[in-house]
């Protein structure tokens, strides 16, 4: 679990803050794709965490992003809404839930636990960021040892192959961790076309829940397609 240092919230739990704020004046899959813009177009290897840098990043990349979406007059009004609960976590920080408490829901009543999977760790980290919290849990697996280990401690809902950042091809370990998902879970290959093809048609023939997301038109179609699990369990494709 995040330890909150002196001036600061814990990285994780203080972009969660920042999209909470952002949610109190828009809709949440807004607020989360804003989130994931801002944190993409900072282009740090770590997120902001301390008082200072969250506001940096408020002010900064966050604005911006905010100015191009939604206007200048609710771009403001975003970011006094972050601003103050950023300030108020700072005097009486909450502790985050723990990836390992909240993942032991037998359905998908509560979090959306996501498993993904990408040799990259950044693209990982800002989804977590931008969805992770009391709605969605987000585990990033930097291979597929580490992938079947982390589903077989805590069942997957979604799991997220990043193409892109995926260097192992279709191997054995990945077919049996498409096969040891719970019937309940998607599989979801995101990338280029040229990349998910070969993986997507590879996994069709051991699952029938497997669908691809083209990376081209940005993380939108990604983010909107976890919160919808919250639904309930996938129709078959």
């Amino acid at each position: 679990m995040e330890q909150a240092g002196e001036g600061g919230l814990g990285a994780e739990f203080g972009v969660r803050l920042v999209r909470e704020g952002l949610e109190s004046v828009m809709a949440a899959e807004v607020a989360s794709s804003i989130v994931f813009a801002a944190l993409e177009q900072d282009g740090g290897q770590a997120l902001p965490a301390s008082a200072h840098e969250l506001f940096q990043f408020i002010r900064g990349p966050l604005l911006a992003v905010l100015k191009r979406r939604v206007g200048e007059s609710k771009a403001g009004d975003a970011v006094r809404a972050a601003e103050e609960l950023i300030g108020k976590g700072i005097a009486h920080v909450k502790a985050p839930p723990s990836y390992q408490t909240t993942m032991r829901l037998p359905s998908i009543v509560g979090p959306v636990a996501v498993l993904f999977v990408s040799a990259s760790a950044s693209v990982g980290v800002r989804l977590r960021a931008s969805l992770g919290g009391e709605r969605v849990t987000v585990h990033v697996a930097s291979n597929i040892d580490r992938a079947l280990d982390a589903n077989r401690r805590a069942p997957t809902d979604v799991l997220v192959i990043d193409a892109d950042g995926f260097g192992q091809g279709v191997s054995a370990a990945l077919h049996d961790l498409v096969r040891e998902l719970p019937g309940r879970s998607t599989c979801v290959v995101w990338g280029t076309p040229n990349k998910t093809k070969p993986v997507l048609k590879a996994l069709k023939k051991i699952s029938k829940n497997v669908l691809s997301i083209d990376s081209n038109a940005g993380v939108d179609s990604l983010l909107d397609y976890v919160r919808a699990r919250r639904a309930g369990p996938p129709r078959p494709f």
